[in-house]
């Protein structure tokens, strides 16, 4: 389990990360969630020792078994992906052979056998943040952290990035992001973070539990049923979906209002709120 209590981090009078404090249960998938400038980066880099905190206590597993891969990855781009994975390796400490079975082993992982002999400064950006998440995972870390690995990548790149995430076994890993659907996709927990601080944390299903009941769902069949019904009320409409406001109106009171719809109508119930519902609500 890593575990982090209080740490704090100031630059000058500048406070940019307060009495941060959470866990890592073993073999788990946690998304740091905030926005720009929220204390995200600093958190990772005094978890890394890359900053020097400047209060609290960390337990973590010994620096060569964390991996670490940063939000701007650096690489030589007149090698290949082996040579640069090798180089890795045995930077890491492994022996030759180590490196060489090693080396093939994450290639395999992030999906770059085809190109792995690719200089690369031919590679795209996704392929690039891939084979820094190989690097990160060369020596086998029990602790992986990831600072935005998806935020500067097209709709494709992120899927391929959070698929690797998602499959990865063995490994506690801890990501930074403000992308908020993809986290939703592959994470086990969250920690939501504003102005250094830490907002909200648990299972990803405890905080929609927590944040779940504020609004109502009625999901149509097609786009034009759902606009003539969301015409009657104050509500707002998504594609097939209109959504209303559970203050205003009692699931008793809907089930009434869609009785005479009920032909049209394909679900209804409360709206299981998004990561996206819920920062908004945290950052109130």
């Amino acid at each position: 389990m890593i575990k982090v209590e209080n740490l704090t981090k100031h630059y000058g009078h500048h406070i940019a990360v307060q009495n941060v404090s959470f866990t890592l249960e073993k073999n788990t998938k946690t998304a740091l969630i905030g926005p720009n400038g929220a204390g995200k980066t600093t958190i990772l880099s005094m978890l890394t020792q890359l900053t020097t905190a400047t209060s609290g206590r960390c337990w973590l597993p010994p620096p060569k078994e964390i991996g670490f891969l940063p939000q701007y990855p650096k690489f030589y781009s007149w090698l290949n992906a082996e040579e640069y994975l090798m180089m890795v390796a045995q930077l890491s400490g492994l022996t030759k052979k180590q490196a060489i079975l090693a080396s093939a082993k994450v290639i395999e992982v992030v999906d770059l056998i085809k190109d792995s002999k690719r200089k690369i400064e031919g590679y795209s950006g996704g392929m690039k943040q891939r084979l820094g998440i190989a690097q990160a995972l060369i020596h086998q870390p029990t602790l992986l952290l990831l600072d935005e690995p998806v935020s500067a990548l097209d709709p494709i790149g992120r899927r391929d990035v959070m698929n690797i995430i998602h499959n990865l076994q063995d490994t506690t890993v801890l990501y930074a992001t403000h992308i908020l659907h993809d986290a939703e996709q592959v994470t086990d927990n969250v920690l939501f973070i504003q102005d250094g601080q830490i907002k909200e944390q648990g299972s990803l299903q405890e905080v929609k539990q927590k944040y779940g009941g504020k609004q109502l769902e009625v999901v149509f069949y097609t786009v034009q049923d759902a606009m003539q019904f969301a015409a009657q009320m104050p509500s707002k409409v998504e594609g097939e979906r209109v959504l209303l406001s559970a203050t205003r109106y009692t699931m008793h009171q809907l089930l009434a209002i869609a009785a005479p719809h009920s032909e049209k109508i394909k679900r209804l119930g409360w709206k299981e709120p998004s990561l996206e519902d819920i920062f908004l609500e945290v950052g109130k």
